[in-house]
């Protein structure tokens, strides 16, 4: 996975809008079982 740059393009688009709020969506093609130690929402 290639986290590092997702990470970093993430950072460019944020520093590029300032000041205005961004926000990001994620889509998964798996069940949200694997996150759900971090998000709790189940």
């Amino acid at each position: 996975m290639n986290t590092d740059e997702i990470l970093s393009a993430a950072g460019e688009y944020i520093k590029e809008r300032t000041p205005e709020i961004t926000l990001f969506e994620g889509a998964a093609t798996s069940g949200p079982l694997p996150v759900e130690r971090y998000t709790g929402f189940l």
